[in-house]
């Protein structure tokens, strides 16, 4: 009977170090946020902001940097008003810039769980600034 047990628990041993290597050889998934999260068309529905509400759409394409975008349609300008921002994660920032005459800047934040952008956007035309906010869904 223990040469049974010696033979089984060496077995067992055996079989979980080779279930264990093998999980442990899967290949990675790798996550780029830029195409996983961000990237495509979204409909943008203002709340809060001096036009607000309204609705649009807003284009995001990868940028020339590595962790780049660039973003169409912001602020209902048409898809030919385009900015640039920073993605890192789920985490959105678009550095100050004139566009068309616009100075404009804001955040954005992307979830996972719902697959929704809630941001805010401040755009200048140079006599006063409109804070806006709001979210994107696809």
């Amino acid at each position: 009977m223990r040469l049974f047990s010696k033979r089984t628990a060496r077995w067992s041993s055996l079989l979980a170090a080779t279930a264990l290597l093998l999980v442990a050889c899967e290949p990675e998934v790798s996550v780029d946020p830029r195409t996983d999260y961000w990237a495509g068309t979204w409909t943008c529905n203002e709340q809060t902001g001096d036009l607000a509400p309204q609705v649009y759409t807003v284009e995001v394409d990868l940028g020339a940097d590595p962790d780049g975008v660039t973003l169409s349609g912001l602020y209902n300008q048409g898809l030919n008003f385009t900015a640039v921002g920073t993605v890192n994660g789920t985490a959105l920032t678009v550095p100050e810039q004139t566009v068309n005459g616009l100075t404009l800047s804001g955040t954005g934040s992307y979830s996972i769980l719902t697959d929704r952008v809630t941001y805010t956007l401040n755009i200048n035309d140079g006599g006063s600034t409109d804070f806006t906010t709001g979210t994107w869904t696809r």
